[in-house]
């Protein structure tokens, strides 16, 4: 003890600065900051059996967001090309950062399925129903309920839970002022209850539901996304990246990037942060960058203000991007 009383009396200069120090650079704000990112090589997270190899490549687009501590939060300043953002504006109001980021699991899992869908359905494959689900996808903050945003649904009150659209019938005509809601959460199954309220007059349970579609391919398609990548952003590029190993490459020596939601159609929809996504596809001398054409506007201007060579091209749905590259 006298020892330990000794090291203190001799180094506490030291000790307080490393202290600070540790303050300094691990103190948490409520921001995230926001900066170019960079493009993931769809090989890596996507894998086909069987698969042909290519010259040319498609690249996913992301933008490189962390976490605000005092020491990032005040270099942000110092770099030109940094956005802070407050974390409440990544979330829908009064919802926690932890139910934000389990909607954009759900998210990407859905994209990943209707990228599946879309490329097999255009490439004339054969696709099987594999499983189909139920999920809590937002819970209002008014909701009397401990359901929580990712909760399988099973069952309410005696229904079983099959498709979206008998869960939400049943819910419209009921004349229960509670639902009794049977879940997973976890891998464990539970029982939860849910209460009605008014709004406006008008009887509302305040509950958003997320219908999941599970198929399965021929060749099998296996996804490998790591714990922290989520949302629907990466759709319209891993549709062509899987259409692409189904048919005639259609890449001809191009590194592809781009960004944009897909759905069961084969709509392009909008994304944000496509500013700091052409920035990322820039540095890693992509060839072409596709993006939705709600976006394509703030993608020349930032093309524009940074004299870039990188052919942006907008889309508004997936065969106008295949028609592109075919003519390329």
């Amino acid at each position: 003890m006298n020892r330990i009383k000794k090291f203190i009396k001799e180094n506490w200069k030291f000790i307080i600065f490393y202290i600070m120090l540790f303050f300094i650079f691990t103190f948490p704000l409520p921001y995230y900051i926001e900066m170019p990112g960079g493009v993931i090589d769809i090989k890596d997270r996507i894998k086909i059996e069987n698969q042909d190899k290519f010259q040319g490549n498609f690249y996913l687009s992301y933008v490189s967001t962390v976490d605000g501590n005092v020491i990032n939060f005040l270099f942000s300043f110092l770099m030109k090309d940094a956005k802070r953002v407050k974390k409440e504006e990544f979330v829908i109001e009064n919802e926690s950062i932890e139910e934000s980021n389990k909607r954009s699991k759900l998210m990407l899992s859905d994209a990943n399925q209707i990228a599946l869908y879309v490329a097999y359905k255009k490439a004339l494959k054969k696709i099987n129903l594999k499983d189909s689900k139920v999920y809590i996808y937002y819970v209002d903050e008014s909701t009397n309920t401990n359901l929580e945003v990712g909760d399988e649904v099973i069952k309410v009150d005696d229904m079983d839970v099959t498709d979206l659209d008998s869960l939400v019938d049943y819910v419209k005509k009921t004349d229960k002022n509670e639902l009794n809601f049977t879940i997973l959460r976890d891998g464990k199954k539970l029982n939860e209850k849910a209460t009605f309220t008014l709004k406006d007059g008008e009887k509302m349970l305040g509950i958003a539901f997320h219908y999941y579609i599970e198929i399965t391919t021929n060749p099998k398609v296996t996804f490998n996304f790591k714990k922290e990548e989520s949302g629907p952003s990466g759709g319209l590029m891993m549709t062509l990246a899987i259409y692409n190993q189904l048919g005639k490459d259609i890449t001809k020596g191009k590194k592809i990037a781009g960004t944009g939601t897909i759905d069961l159609n084969g709509n392009v929809g909008e994304i944000d942060g496509v500013k700091y996504k052409v920035m990322g596809a820039n540095k890693k001398k992509m060839d072409i960058f596709f993006v939705p054409k709600d976006n394509y506007k703030e993608a020349m201007q930032v093309k524009k203000e940074k004299k870039y060579k990188l052919k942006i091209v907008p889309v508004e749905t997936f065969d106008e991007a295949v028609d592109y590259l075919k003519k390329m």
